[in-house]
């Protein structure tokens, strides 16, 4: 496992954790309304 592999899916994971907290806070926006 190389240091640029590692990087890359610490990349991806916290890009998917990042998504789901917008798309959760939308939500939550969403239900105030």
């Amino acid at each position: 496992c190389t240091i640029a592999g590692l990087n890359e899916m610490e990349h991806q994971g916290f890009s998917s954790s990042l998504i789901k907290g917008i798309v959760t806070s939308y939500k939550k926006i969403v239900n105030d309304m």
